[in-house]
C-alpha cells in the first residue's frame, strides 16, 4: 500500500512539473489585435438546390462557380454572387452521366466547354463535355 501511495505522489509531482514548465507568459492587453470578418458570399444549399457532399470546386472564365456533388453525382453551377444557375449531369453510365464524383474528379474549361472526368474506383474512365452556352451534353470521351 505504501508503494502505491508513493508511486501516486511521484506521478502527480512529475505531471505537475511537466505541465507547468513550458508555459509562456500571458500577454497584456496592449498586444491584442482586432480581428474583423467580412462576409464574401456563400455557395451551396439554398431554396433552389440542395448540395449533398461537396466534391471538386472550380471557377470558370466567367467567374461562375462549379461544385461537384458527390451524393447526387452532378455538377451544380452558381453565379459569382451565389445565385443558383443549373445542374448538369446525373448518376448513370450513359453520355454525360457520372458513375462517381470524388475529390479526384477534375473540372476544367476550354473553348466554351466544361470537361469533367468521371472516376470509377479512383481511376478516371471517361470525360464528359458540356456546352457552357446551353449546358447541353456535347459528348462523352471514354478513356
Amino acid at each position: 500500500m505504501f508503494y502505491r501511495i508513493a508511486l501516486l505522489v511521484i506521478s502527480y509531482m512529475l505531471i505537475a512539473t511537466i505541465s507547468t514548465s513550458g508555459q509562456s507568459p500571458v500577454p497584456n492587453n496592449s498586444e491584442l489585435k482586432e480581428v474583423k470578418f467580412v462576409y464574401e458570399g456563400a455557395y451551396g444549399t439554398n431554396k433552389d438546390v440542395v448540395v449533398g457532399r461537396f466534391g471538386p470546386v472550380a471557377v470558370g472564365n466567367n467567374d461562375r462557380v462549379f461544385i461537384g456533388d458527390a451524393d447526387q453525382e452532378t455538377i451544380h453551377v452558381f453565379e459569382k454572387t451565389g445565385e443558383y444557375v443549373t445542374s448538369v449531369g446525373r448518376i448513370g453510365r450513359g453520355p454525360c452521366e457520372f458513375e462517381y464524383i470524388t475529390q479526384n474528379t477534375e473540372i476544367s474549361f476550354n473553348d466554351g466547354h466544361m470537361y469533367v472526368t468521371d472516376d470509377q474506383l479512383q481511376f478516371e474512365n471517361s470525360a464528359h463535355v458540356f456546352s457552357l452556352d446551353d449546358w447541353s451534353c456535347a459528348k462523352t470521351i471514354r478513356l
